[in-house]
């Protein structure tokens, strides 16, 4: 008996990294597991890798030496690795993807929360934003939706599973570390673009650190979303959440959505 062929995607290893990015996202969709190179922590491998945890994919990080695990981000690092730099390493990993796919109790990938259609997350209150947070909150509780925001203590899983839910999710990028889990939060929103019976249309806006002109922290991959991904100046985020509540509004009052909500 021959096994069934496995579909894999490999996000910035073997090839992927040079195919359109509409090409990668429908090959991860069709993929069982998905293997992202995170040496460097590039954004656009992180943001593949956030899509296929949206997706309830196998995601399988990798790094070329396990030298370079200590580099990771907790949240990262604290997931099952590969690396790929030799063949003992490359051996490995395959015995790892082999391991991920036939044995489904090997080691259950966490389930991404449902999208809640009227919740708001902003995962990264700093300096520079902080002033806009109470308007932006005024705005959503008059409107009926929850904003929610974390302290610097609050567990990754907290906030992958909060931002996952989010209906809204607000990311702030300023070229630091932190901006790696950003893009896999705008992955794992991405990956299911609707709420609410699939409805509700989900949306990021993207703000990023004044004073760096000229470059833009936001990957590429992610810009391109533009179905459902705003970067956006931060002078214009009151408007935006305004325009997304409004949008919530108008959902919500749908007579089709009354009956849904009706029947269940």
């Amino acid at each position: 008996m021959h096994p069934k062929p496995v579909n894999m995607a490999f996000g910035g290893l073997w090839g992927a990294k040079n195919a359109p990015d509409s090409g990668i996202r429908e090959r991860i969709k069709q993929a069982r597991a998905v293997v992202g190179d995170v040496s460097g922590m590039s954004s656009e491998v992180l943001f593949e890798l956030g899509f296929a945890y949206g997706l309830k994919k196998i995601i399988i990080p990798a790094v070329a030496t396990l030298s370079d695990v200590p580099a990771l981000p907790r949240w990262l690092g604290e997931t099952q690795l590969g690396h790929y730099a030799d063949h003992a390493g490359i051996n490995g990993l395959l015995a790892s993807i082999e391991a991920h796919l036939i044995d489904p109790e090997f080691s259950k990938p966490v389930v991404p929360a449902q999208p809640i259609p009227s919740l708001i997350v902003w995962p990264r209150l700093l300096q520079w934003n902080r002033h806009i947070f109470d308007q932006v909150s005024a705005i959503s509780q008059k409107e009926g939706l929850r904003i929610e925001t974390f302290s610097d203590g609050t567990a990754e899983e907290i906030i992958l599973r909060r931002a996952g839910s989010a209906a809204l999710l607000i990311v702030s990028l300023d070229g630091t570390s932190e901006d790696g889990l950003m893009h896999f939060l705008c992955g794992a929103v991405a990956a299911k673009p609707t709420a609410g019976y699939g409805t509700l249309r989900r949306m990021i806006l993207a703000i990023e650190e004044p004073g760096h002109e000229g470059r833009s922290f936001l990957a590429e991959s992610v810009r391109r979303c533009s179905e459902i991904v705003r970067l956006i100046a931060i002078s214009r985020l009151r408007e935006e959440v305004g325009d997304f509540c409004k949008e919530y509004l108008r959902w919500s009052d749908n007579p089709k959505r009354q009956r849904q909500k009706r029947r269940h």
